[in-house]
């Protein structure tokens, strides 16, 4: 087709849409979403779950294909078939939707009712079970590890550390109150398990 023609057509398809004068909620996309919570059955009842993940290449990505993949992406599509495995003929289906955010916001948002599952490798603590339900682990016995730089001396007691400054991910804590004494007792408990295997290696 002429690039006159074209240019014509595009002119008069803008001229039609201009001439129907849509309204701005028309024309729209709407990506917001009302905050519900309920059980399984309301959200079968509902057609879908969504399931709070954090983006990474280990639970949930998107390849360049477009292709969602994942450790939390593959466990709740394996959710989804055996839930629907149970349901009778006629009965809706359950959609497993993923709606990828930061770690800070994973347990805000499923508390605020913008998500029904936190599909993510969280570790279970008493204040975290005072607000929210978990599944059996799928770990135990997960030991953190402190990480210094190439030029920092060596790390055998909390005291080692005085009047150095201390970095904590925001992200793994900010669903918690962490107070300077919880951080620190961590803090020692990971320099224990370090001088706890120098003396095991040969």
């Amino acid at each position: 087709m002429p690039g006159a023609m074209r240019a014509w057509m595009l002119i008069g398809l803008l001229a039609t849409l201009a001439g129907t004068a849509l309204s701005a909620d028309q024309l729209a996309i709407t990506l917001q979403q009302q905050p519900w919570s309920g059980d399984l059955d309301g959200m079968t009842q509902r057609g879908y779950l969504r399931v709070l993940v954090p983006y990474s290449r280990t639970l949930y990505f998107v390849d360049l294909g477009g292709t969602q993949r994942g450790l939390s992406y593959d466990f709740m599509r394996a959710f989804e078939d055996s839930h629907n495995r149970t349901l009778g003929p006629g009965e809706r289906r359950l959609e497993v939707v993923f709606i990828p955010v930061s770690r800070a916001h994973l347990l805000p948002m499923l508390m605020s009712g913008q998500g029904d599952v936190v599909a993510a490798d969280l570790t279970v603590t008493p204040e975290r079970q005072k607000v929210v339900d978990f599944t059996v682990p799928a770990a135990r016995g997960v030991n953190e590890i402190i990480v210094t730089g190439p030029g920092a001396p060596p790390l055998a007691t909390l005291d080692d550390l005085a009047g150095r400054e201390i970095f904590v991910s925001g992200a793994r804590t900010v669903e918690i109150a962490v107070t300077p004494g919880q951080m620190f007792q961590r803090v020692e408990t990971a320099l224990r398990r370090v001088a706890a295997c120098r003396r095991v290696r040969p």
